[in-house]
């Protein structure tokens, strides 16, 4: 057993058998083939190479290249040059999941697990194909959506078919929910899309807009209807005094 808690230089190439002594440093006991206790630095003074700073291999050929900068051509086309970057792989075919995980006797899908295609699942260890995935609780201080070309500004078109309020009445008595909503069983079994609802919820409001639109054209000529025959009897009862 070899053990030392100063400082160490070593130049030359040292081999140990498998079944050789354990190396430790700050540690009389070391349990395993080099055991250090306290903090530990590894200082590279190659200039930045698509190999990374650190790799650990075992036999299987599964690796994990740590770097603090890559060149251009790294391991994954995603990383650019520059980049910080844990790349891991699960064999020598570049598959495998990366899983970030607190230590815990308990199951149950904790911490952060990121699949061979970048799927991401935090809390659970299954995305079920989403590229996110959380299961828990989050906050977002600005989420933006790509909009695709239905949004529907189509309901001020002329050519929209606007739902009467008669028949729109009779569908809420008979369903007790509004047309193309989902019902409250619906979503407590399936959820919802945000997007898909934020579209449906904006046609509702606008389809809503048109009908008071309507409504106050209607009551706008009422006003006026009623406004008329005031001024009329006015004028009758005026030329009944006058005779």
């Amino acid at each position: 057993m070899i053990s030392c808690a100063c400082a160490v230089q070593i130049k030359a190439q040292n081999t140990f058998q498998n079944n050789g002594p354990n190396v430790g440093i700050g540690t009389d006991a070391p349990n395993a083939k080099l055991e250090v206790v306290g903090p530990v630095r590894f200082t590279l003074r190659e200039q930045v190479t698509a190999n990374g700073n650190v790799q650990i291999n075992n036999s299987d050929g599964h690796f994990m290249l740590f770097s603090s900068s890559l060149g251009p051509s790294s391991y994954n086309s995603i990383v650019q040059p520059g980049d910080q970057a844990i790349i891991y792989s699960g064999n020598d075919k570049g598959t495998g999941s990366f899983v970030i995980a607190p230590w815990s006797w308990e199951a149950g899908g904790n911490g952060l697990r990121m699949d061979k295609i970048g799927n991401v699942s935090i809390g659970t260890p299954d995305s079920k194909g989403y590229k996110l995935a959380v299961n828990g609780n989050a906050i977002f201080a600005r989420v933006r959506v790509k909009s695709p070309a239905n949004w529907p500004d189509y309901v001020f078109d002329k050519q929209y078919s606007l739902l009467p309020l008669s028949a729109l009445e009779k569908y809420i008595t008979v369903h007790n929910h509004l047309p193309e909503i989902p019902s409250a069983d619906e979503v407590h079994k399936e959820g919802i899309e945000l997007f898909e609802m934020n579209q449906k919820l904006l046609q509702k409001v606008e389809e809503l807009t048109l009908h008071m639109i309507e409504l106050n054209k209607r009551l706008d000529s009422q006003e006026k209807l009623i406004a008329a025959q005031q001024q009329q009897i006015l004028i009758q009862e005026k030329r009944m005094k006058e005779k």
